[in-house]
């Protein structure tokens, strides 16, 4: 008697169950099977048999034995997952549809039935590479089955945080199926694609499906019947010097294109195509207002940003996100004492914002208003076994302190919280707070009067790093001393600035 363990390689769902007391007499099988144990058709009849007596359990023994005998006979893995599914057995249906899938790899129905049994058990993962195996093999007059599976694998690849998957897979439905894109699909795929800085492949969609057209500065056009290799544009060998598209574009589409056109530096073009988002209520378009800001600030169009900000601050439903930007924005374009206010409305909004306090603190600290800078880090539950945030705040703080010339710590203790306090920004890879209380460490006049920490008269990059310190101090008061030390290095020496 042929046994096939079904806990073993094979998988076939087979036990070691010898069953003596049977009713059914298979003798003559057994011999056949013994005399051609590779034949099919005796797996069959013991199956048949077994399966006319009730013992299903023997029946699908000797069928799944049959079938793995000739795994090319698809419909027979399809009766067999039916037959699974008559026994509650969902695991081992899924396994049949996977054998009759590789028996016939174009066959769409199977593929979805086993997808289906996946979403029983769960398995979200593998429905989904079910899903895309559907894409593959779908016919191309299934266009529309096609777009939505397309939808519901982009928007699952989107929860997963896969963007670069969601991309593919929604700009593939595009590519081939072009009749089926909604707006929606539009304004999905340019989402993705600008949060990917794809900003130029997101400039192709509005043109193919949107009515865009765009003129380059050596007459040509780009439009939906004249593409253009992005590599040119990529390369600057042709630049775009105007743009023109359908007046009722939606206002949602309208703001990724000038999003997209702000990161490719089109400052003029640009407004223009945002105009009418300025006529659109902004307690209910705040999220597009807030688009277009950001876009601006992370191209360092400050004053282009800042009236868009100071509008959405004073809006109704402002949130923390927008003071932020605006404190930021205010501070690079050097207003320091609006910059103050707003930060203020940042830790007003959150105190336990490590962020805003740092740059609060540091901006008082410009200022000269060093009490206020003192404050701007105080809280209550700050100590140094708390979080790393909180820990920021403290070493923040006595460094402030410090600079202000009014700690009476010893010079070395400074020093380990001075290190400590950098090693903190380097782990969190704060690099431009590292950069500010760096630079305050460097031109502090404790660690100079000590054991000269920051002296190498030898060392030209000590010197050459000290004078960017002193071009990028704020603090007027430590600059005088340094250049006052500076001066008192012997006139002899060739310092060899840079």
């Amino acid at each position: 008697m042929v046994c096939i363990d079904k806990n073993g390689d094979d998988e076939n769902g087979i036990d070691d169950d010898d069953d003596d007391d049977d009713d059914y007499d298979d003798g003559d099988n057994d011999d056949e099977i013994s005399d051609t144990p590779r034949a099919i058709l005796p797996f069959q009849t013991l199956g048949m048999l077994y399966e006319t007596i009730g013992d299903m359990k023997k029946s699908m023994q000797f069928y799944l034995i049959a079938a793995y005998l000739d795994p090319s006979d698809a419909e027979e893995w399809v009766r067999l997952a039916e037959l699974s599914l008559e026994q509650n057995d969902v695991n081992q249906a899924i396994k049949c549809y996977t054998h009759a899938i590789q028996a016939d790899r174009t066959n769409v129905q199977y593929l979805w039935e086993r997808c289906k049994l996946y979403e029983e058990i769960g398995d979200k993962n593998k429905v989904m590479e079910g899903y895309e195996a559907i894409l593959k093999v779908l016919p191309p007059e299934e266009g529309e089955q096609y777009f939505e599976l397309a939808r519901l694998l982009t928007k699952w690849y989107h929860e997963l945080d896969d963007k670069v998957s969601a991309t593919k897979t929604m700009k593939n439905a595009f590519l081939l199926h072009a009749d089926q894109v909604s707006a929606e699909d539009v304004n999905f795929l340019l989402e993705l694609q600008i949060s990917q800085k794809q900003y130029l492949q997101a400039l192709e969609i509005l043109v193919m499906h949107c009515g865009l057209w765009f003129m380059f500065n050596d007459g040509s056009k780009w439009t939906n019947e004249d593409p253009v290799d992005l590599k040119k544009l990529e390369d600057k060998e042709v630049t775009i010097t105007k743009c023109a598209f359908p007046d009722m574009i939606p206002i949602d589409l309208r703001v990724k294109l000038a999003v997209c056109l702000i990161y490719q530096n089109l400052h003029d073009i640009v407004k223009a195509v945002i105009e009418p988002l300025f006529e659109e209520n902004i307690e209910e378009m705040g999220d597009l207002y807030l688009d277009v800001a950001e876009a601006y600030m992370e191209n360092k169009y400050y004053h282009d940003a800042k009236p868009i900000l100071q509008q959405l601050v004073c809006s109704a439903h402002y949130n923390l996100v927008m003071w932020l930007k605006f404190a930021e924005c205010l501070n690079s374009l050097g207003e320091f004492d609006h910059a103050v206010q707003a930060f203020s409305r940042v830790v007003e909004l959150a105190p336990a914002h490590v962020g805003a306090r740092m740059s609060l603190s540091t901006l008082q600290q410009k200022l000269g208003k060093h009490e206020e800078a003192i404050q701007a880090l105080s809280r209550e539950d700050v100590d140094r076994t708390t979080s790393l945030s909180k820990q920021y705040l403290l070493l923040h703080g006595v460094f402030v302190i410090l600079v202000a010339g009014r700690s009476e710590l010893p010079v070395d203790d400074l020093w380990d919280i001075f290190v400590k306090l950098c090693d903190l920004l380097l782990e969190e890879n704060r690099m431009d707070d590292l950069m500010e209380v760096t630079t305050l460490g460097m031109n502090c006049p404790y660690f100079f009067n000590d054991i000269r920490k920051m002296k190498e008269e030898n060392n030209n990059q000590v010197w050459n790093l000290f004078n960017q310190v002193l071009l990028m101090s704020s603090e007027k008061k430590h600059n005088r001393f340094c250049l006052r030390y500076l001066l008192s290095v012997s006139i002899d020496q060739d310092l060899d600035l840079h």
